[in-house]
């Protein structure tokens, strides 16, 4: 059984996760953040990395949420490639 794991993350404070949380709401745990991706040690995502297992399946709205810089997605990719989790991306091909 694959296990869904959402990660939803606005740039700033009064922005709203509501959008991407509707869509995510099929997974069993969604990580929320609230910071802005010039940094890519943000603690939601190093939460939901750290919690990702094998099998299972990263659910993100945009790549951008996950990462603007191609080295950082490319990263994020490798690791979850080693881990063997999939990635989903609901809005783009």
């Amino acid at each position: 059984m694959t296990v869904f794991v959402g990660y939803a993350r606005v740039s700033s404070v009064g922005q709203s996760l509501e959008v991407q949380l509707e869509k995510l709401k099929h997974c069993s745990k969604i990580f929320r953040g609230k910071q802005s991706e010039t940094t890519i040690n943000r603690s939601a995502l190093i939460e939901c990395m750290n919690y990702a297992r094998e099998g299972g399946t990263l659910v993100i709205t945009h790549l951008n949420r996950l990462a603007r810089l191609t080295v950082d997605l490319c990263n994020i990719a490798a690791e979850l490639d080693k881990k063997k989790v999939a990635l989903q991306v609901i809005d783009q091909n």
